[in-house]
């Protein structure tokens, strides 16, 4: 059996300090408990890409697959490259394509040239979020269907 998670949870304002440690034991406990998760073949769990979330299913669920929300990725490409239309395709091509180290020079490309300070600094945060969450895009294509 596969079990399937995807975390949609509002978490505090920056400034607070945020228990995920507190959500995630939890979580888990629950898990095992009411659906034998130490049993089951493969676990995923999708996720938005926020840095607490991927930090507490490492923590907490150490042979889960975290997979990243398509949703929230191509959102923020179009964030980040509100003034290139044209690259944004581009991007978004190499990223279904699992090009990511080519997706990454490219984005490295445009910080060195950017229209202005808020272009520049809206594709190092894009750049960080790929770097950061480069396990998570495209994992499922990374998994033997044997596994599944």
């Amino acid at each position: 059996m596969i079990i399937f998670f995807f975390l949609m949870i509002r978490r505090p304002p920056r400034s607070t300090l945020f228990p995920y440690t507190t959500l995630f034991r939890s979580l888990s406990l629950i898990a095992e408990k009411r659906l034998s998760l130490s049993e089951k073949r493969r676990v995923f769990f999708g996720g938005d890409g926020d840095m607490w979330i991927t930090r507490g299913i490492k923590d907490f669920f150490p042979g889960a697959v975290y997979l990243l929300c398509f949703f929230h990725l191509f959102r923020n490409l179009r964030r980040a490259l509100s003034y290139r239309k044209d690259m944004q395709e581009t991007v978004k091509k190499l990223i279904i394509k699992d090009k990511i180290d080519d997706c990454l020079r490219l984005i490295q490309k445009m910080i060195k040239h950017p229209k202005d300070k808020k272009e520049k600094e809206s594709l190092r945060e894009f750049y960080h979020y790929v770097q950061q969450n480069r396990e998570g895009i495209n994992a499922i294509r990374h998994i033997d269907d044997r596994e599944v």
